[in-house]
């Protein structure tokens, strides 16, 4: 209805609202303001709990409660956010600094490198990428070693013990002589001794089962000596044993040089028998050590780090050691590691750049693959070592695998450790050594 004014203009009637009706408008106004406010402080509060970690830890990372230089590392990465706890306890209470899942960060403000460039199945990679996820510190060559030593022909480590039976074993380990240097430098170690039965005992079925039952309390492990080729333990043990039943065990004895983020490598064993010895009164041994014989195709060093918000999967290839190369035909003398992300028989293929083959390679490589948060739990990342092999008449590349390591929540052992690791730590990398098969 139009009505006219005493101007002549016409306009629309007031609507004639009661004040009950304006009351309640501005009240629903007011309410859905508060709900606004309120919805984007929870989403705030979030987002700053999620990065709080990040805020705090933007700091020197000498600064932090390891000293490097007090346990002697060198790192050529420069670490970020880390644990609650830098140390764990092993099974005999040793105090050691976390090795299972520590997170960092790789950075540098000056080389930013673009992994997403690394699509394409080739091996044409160009040489400079850029990124702004994960940024990469160039490796200082006269500070972090680019090889790692193996073995020398000449093992000549041995272990001085002694071992004295009373009511019980007493065993004492004294120190270690000579032990092989990694690239000209002392390492970090320590002992693991244990107490097995010997084959004639185990044919004994009345009293194996009673023996076996008591092994896992006859195992024990020394405190980490830094810094020496000739450490000095002097720790002593007591193995429930008595006099009358020696003869059934066999002393084994494994050296591990100890790495704050790899896992332990062990460096030399020792097997001794116990049959037909006089340990009334104590003696004392003597005894070299035998080189480790490795298992495995070599050590890969990566972490994985999943960013919810982005849903974006990211893999930091680090460090390549111990590569046996002897059942690969092809003459080149540099490896690549190629990366697949497999969902439902599909596949997503990335690479990391051409490196020379060497004891221990430095990589540094960052592939980045999309990655929804509902596939989680339905998708396997499979890292395989490669050796390019170039064919003359075609021009085309090929490449032996050497090994491979796979990580997902659909694996087993370390690979589902390491994928559940991730999942439970957002936005950290989680960094891990696996072994190549």
């Amino acid at each position: 209805m139009v009505v006219e004014n005493d101007y002549g203009k016409r306009h629309l009637p007031p609507l004639g609202l009661s004040i009950e009706a304006k009351y309640s408008i501005i009240a629903a106004c007011a309410t859905f303001a508060v709900v606004v406010f309120i919805f984007v402080v929870c989403k705030w509060a979030r987002n700053w709990r999620c990065g709080d970690c990040c805020d705090k830890n933007e700091q020197d990372p000498f600064d932090s409660d390891i000293d490097e230089k007090e346990h002697g590392w060198s790192s050529h990465i420069v670490w970020g956010q880390g644990e609650t706890s830098d140390y764990e306890s092993d099974v005999n209470g040793h105090s050691k600094p976390r090795a299972v899942s520590p997170s960092f960060m790789p950075y540098h403000p000056q080389a930013r490198l673009d992994y997403n460039q690394l699509i394409e199945d080739d091996l044409d990679i160009p040489k400079s990428l850029d990124s702004g996820i994960l940024s990469i510190r160039p490796v200082n060559e006269q500070s972090v070693p680019l090889t790692s030593a193996p073995m020398s022909p000449e093992f000549r480590a041995k272990l001085r013990f002694t071992l004295h039976a009373l009511d019980l074993l007493f065993i004492t380990i004294h120190e270690i002589k000579d032990l092989p240097p990694r690239m000209d430098e002392a390492v970090n170690t320590y002992v693991k001794a244990s107490l097995s039965l010997t084959d004639e005992a185990k044919r004994n079925n009345e009293q194996y089962s009673k023996d076996l039952s008591r092994l896992h309390r006859l195992r024990w492990q020394t405190s980490i000596q830094k810094k020496s080729l000739n450490p000095v333990y002097e720790e002593r043990f007591e193995a429930e044993v008595h006099e009358d039943e020696i003869w059934k065990f066999v002393f084994n004895v494994e050296v591990f040089e100890y790495d704050k983020f790899s896992r332990d490598y062990s460096i030399g064993v020792l097997r001794f028998p116990l049959r037909g010895l006089r340990l009334e009164d104590g003696r004392t041994f003597w005894q070299d050590l035998k080189p480790t014989k490795q298992d495995g195709l070599g050590q890969i060093l990566f972490t994985l780090n999943y960013l919810p918000t982005a849903e974006k999967l990211t893999i930091v290839v680090i460090k390549v050691k111990d590569m046996v190369t002897g059942k690969v035909t092809s003459l080149s003398k540099s490896m690549f590691v190629k990366v697949c992300l497999v969902q439902h028989y599909k596949q997503v293929k990335k690479k990391t750049r051409l490196h020379k083959i060497a004891p221990e390679i430095v990589l540094n490589d960052s592939i980045s693959f999309d990655l929804p948060h509902e596939h989680l739990d339905d998708v396997r990342a499979i890292l395989f070592l490669c050796i390019p092999q170039y064919t003359s008449r075609s021009g085309s590349i090929r490449y032996d695998v050497l090994g491979q390591v796979m990580v997902g929540s659909g694996c087993r052992g370390p690979g589902q450790e390491h994928w559940i690791q991730m999942t439970r730590s957002p936005r950290r990398p989680v960094a891990r050594w696996h072994l190549v098969t």
